[in-house]
């Protein structure tokens, strides 16, 4: 008898001690964080034009590295924002807006090179409804949202679209 009160009362005791609650701990010093982190700010990557390549393409491509880092930028701000960081929250705010403007000089060169170009009347068309969609698309993007899968679905469409009509027209 007195061996079952024991092995009822030790089992009672661990779990009992699995409901306390974990106990916080203090850093000792405000300093044995680390050095301060800098503040997040957008860092354009640089579109490198290839020569080589057809206009449409370098069109393409110089409107989806702008988008990719936009879309990048909205995803890690909406992190901040699940998790409520006022602060990450403006970083990444910030840090879009700077992304946005990056993104529309981007697309207003690449379009003035396009124009310049002068390519065949299928690829111009198919170039201006990539434009239409990369716009649209750029326009859904929110750290307060997820992203528009309708809106980049659309954008890819579009851009697998004119990368077959130049394929199949050179």
């Amino acid at each position: 008898m007195r061996l079952k009160t024991y092995a009822l009362l030790s089992a009672l005791t661990i779990a009992l001690a699995g409901c306390a609650a974990p106990q916080q701990r203090t850093p000792a010093a405000p300093s044995a964080a680390g050095p301060a982190k800098a503040p997040h700010v957008f860092k354009p990557i640089d579109f490198k034009y290839d020569p080589k390549s057809p206009e449409a393409i370098n069109f393409s491509r110089q409107l989806d590295l702008p988008a990719w880092q936009c879309d990048l930028e909205a995803t890690t701000g909406s992190y901040a924002v699940r998790y409520s960081n006022r602060p990450l929250i403006a970083e990444y705010s910030n840090s879009l807006m700077e992304c946005f403007k990056h993104a529309r000089a981007q697309g207003d060169e690449a379009v003035n090179r396009l124009k310049a170009a002068k390519v065949p009347a299928k690829q111009a068309e198919l170039s201006k409804d990539l434009y239409a969609k990369w716009s649209a698309y750029l326009t859904t993007l929110s750290p307060y949202r997820t992203t528009d899968q309708q809106a980049k679905s659309a954008y890819q469409a579009a851009k697998e679209a004119l990368a077959t009509e130049v394929k199949f027209s050179n």
